[in-house]
């Protein structure tokens, strides 16, 4: 059994007390038989569910494990102007690896508990010049917006960008006297870049791993 800890690692953002526990399997090639990994991200902890590494196959599946990450600095790392909030996610993401592309399937993150959301833009403001009646006060709620249910759906193929559908149930508390809303938002969002930080550090230690097994 092998351990890797790690205290910090910044390559734009930031991932620290990364542990990695594994064994190295004898097949032909030899696989990585990975048993824990977990590291702090976001305020929370991520982890990834127990796999196979295969360094010759052609993808990779793992699971991570979303623990208690917070939603504002979520909101603040995956760059959507003018989106704001409190509160704290938990998930699972399921995250396929192959041929420099990052996949998900299926991924959902929901709120432990009930919180506030703010999106506050220049652009919704100018929609609330033009708005219709119906959309002005779904702009106007979600100015100041009290959820008590939150969840995040992701997903993501080889062929299309990230889709993130954001679902809300809550109220604004000066908005019809605090009528109760059900609104589902697709997200357009830099968090393909976080995507693009998982690849990065998996095929570096993916070709580690080859070379390694090439010299043995």
């Amino acid at each position: 059994q092998q351990t890797l800890t790690i205290r910090r690692i910044d390559s734009g953002i930031p991932v620290e007390n990364l542990l990695v526990s594994y064994q190295i399997e004898s097949a032909d090639p030899p696989r990585i038989v990975l048993e824990k990994a977990q590291f702090s991200m976001m305020d929370g902890i991520l982890s990834l569910a127990p796999a196979i590494i295969d360094p010759a196959a052609a993808h990779t599946d793992v699971l991570v494990h979303v623990n208690n990450i917070d939603l504002g600095t979520f909101f603040n790392l995956i760059q959507i102007n003018g989106l704001t909030g409190s509160g704290h996610l938990d998930g699972q993401i399921p995250v396929r690896l192959e041929d420099n592309q990052v996949m998900i399937r299926k991924g959902r993150l929901a709120a432990a508990a009930p919180g506030v959301l703010r999106f506050q833009s220049e652009k919704a403001s100018q929609l609330l010049a033009t708005a219709g009646e119906e959309m002005n006060l779904l702009l106007q709620a979600v100015q100041d917006f009290h959820y008590t249910e939150l969840s995040l759906d992701l997903d993501k193929s080889a062929t299309h960008g990230l889709i993130a559908k954001l679902s809300l149930l809550g109220n604004n508390p000066a908005v019809k006297d605090g009528q109760v809303f059900r609104l589902n938002i697709n997200l357009e969002s830099d968090i393909d870049k976080i995507l693009q930080t998982i690849n990065q550090g998996y095929s570096l230690s993916h070709e580690i791993l080859r070379n390694a097994f090439r010299r043995h």
